[in-house]
């Protein structure tokens, strides 16, 4: 997966913010899946994977419905953007022990 920057964050904040908050974790995990894939395809092929995008998690996220951005007053997409982090975290540390 590329190096995540802040419009990544908010783009999977908002397509986390259209989902009921029991989906949200799963749908985090396919995205960080999906950004994997199309980087490795990416760095493999030599161009864009043709569903998931470069490998950012902007451009796997962009074919999935949103919500629209809030910003930071609204507590719910607050709480998205953690979950993202905390979730990006997670996998960088899982990736560093391999």
């Amino acid at each position: 997966m590329r190096r995540p920057l802040p419009g990544d964050i908010a783009a999977v904040a908002r397509v986390l913010l259209a989902l009921p908050p029991s989906a949200r974790p799963l749908r985090l995990a396919r995205l960080i899946a999906a950004a994997e894939a199309a980087d490795a395809h990416r760095q493999t092929v030599g161009r864009a994977h043709p569903r998931w995008g470069t490998g950012s998690l902007m451009a796997a996220a962009s074919g999935m419905p949103k919500a629209a951005d809030p910003g930071f007053g609204d507590d719910e997409y607050c709480r998205c953007w953690v979950l993202t982090l905390e979730a990006l975290i997670r996998h960088r540390v899982r990736c560093a022990g391999r």
